[in-house]
Order: structure tokens, then C-alpha cells, then sequence
């Protein structure tokens, strides 16, 4: 008797889909989106169909965000990377950082707000990929900011102790609140 190793892959992947039940109808032209395993996955919401799969790494906890024409924004490459993908899940732009983030961006209008791990919330423009402001925080951030009803005001958790108030429109740290946490709570 012969021991033969299993083959091994050759180093493609293969995704497959199962969809049974009834299509969610007038829903043809929309995204839904999903994470699983440090892949983000694009399906068409009423047929279940697979669009597209990025590798975005286990280090990416959240989906991708969807806009309202269907395009998704990614962050992938360990977190390192915020991408653009369409429909079809083509690369529309990317923005690499210098330190990951931990969480997907909040998007205000025509602008993705992402913070990262070294401390910089970073203010990318949706249609070009360009970011043109980014506020310095004295500690990393580890999760993604936040804002009020209006708009007006940007609030960033700090990785411990205290809660950054900013002002939306020109980036200017307002307010500083001590909270008390704990780093990493």
C-alpha cells in the first residue's frame, strides 16, 4: 500500500452560491453586501447572485458600505486600504494609509471619514479617492467616528479616557470629555 499525498490547490479560488426561495422583487439594481472568512462578498438583493469577492483580510470586521447607485466602499489589504468598487465589483479608486483602521469609515455626503490606528481621522472625497484634510488626535483610534443629527459635529472615541468633539466643517477639535475607559474597551 502507497501513501499518496492529498493534491493540493493550485492557488485559484472558487465561489458558490445558493439561492432558492423568492427574488426580492424591485430590488434588481441593488448591493447587498456581506463579510465572511476576510472576504467582503457584493450580491444582487433580489436574486442572491454573486457579484463580486474581494480578499480583504481577517483583520476587517465590517462589511462594506453601500451607496445609494450601488457602488460599495471596501476596506480591505488588512485594513490598510479604502476602496471604491462598482457593481461589478471593478476597482473605481484606492486609498492606501500608512496605519490600518479597525473600522469602516462613517460617510458624511460626498466624503468618508476613516480613522486609523496612528491617531488620524482622514476625510476622503467619495468620487475621486483624494483626501484633502485629515485631523491628528493624540491617541490611536480604534473605532470609526460618529455625528450628530445635524451634521454639525464629529464625535471620536480616543483608544482610552476621553471623547474628541470636532467640528464638521473645518476639522477643529472643540471639545475634549473624559470618560474614563479603559484602552481597547
Amino acid at each position: 500500500s502507497s501513501c499518496v499525498p492529498p493534491p493540493r490547490a493550485c492557488g485559484s479560488t472558487v465561489s458558490l452560491s445558493l439561492t432558492f426561495g423568492n427574488a426580492a422583487t424591485g430590488r434588481s439594481w441593488r448591493v447587498f453586501a456581506a463579510l465572511a472568512d476576510g472576504y467582503a462578498f457584493g450580491l444582487n438583493a433580489e436574486s442572491g447572485e454573486l457579484l463580486w469577492r474581494r480578499h480583504v483580510g481577517l483583520n476587517v470586521q465590517d462589511p462594506p458600505l453601500v451607496l445609494p447607485e450601488g457602488d460599495c466602499i471596501v476596506l480591505e489589504g488588512e485594513g490598510r486600504v479604502l476602496s471604491r468598487v462598482d457593481r461589478q465589483g471593478n476597482t473605481l479608486w484606492q486609498h492606501q494609509t500608512e496605519s490600518p483602521s479597525l473600522a469602516q469609515p462613517l460617510l458624511v455626503g460626498d466624503r468618508a471619514l476613516l480613522s486609523t490606528n496612528d491617531g488620524l481621522m482622514l476625510e476622503i472625497d467619495l468620487t475621486s479617492g483624494n483626501s484633502s484634510k485629515q485631523i491628528k488626535f493624540p491617541q490611536n483610534l480604534e473605532v470609526a467616528p460618529t455625528t450628530d443629527s445635524t451634521r454639525q459635529w464629529l464625535y471620536q472615541l480616543g483608544n482610552h479616557s476621553n471623547l474628541y468633539v470636532v467640528d464638521a466643517n473645518t476639522g477643529e477639535c472643540v471639545e475634549v470629555v473624559y470618560l474614563g475607559h479603559a484602552a481597547g474597551s
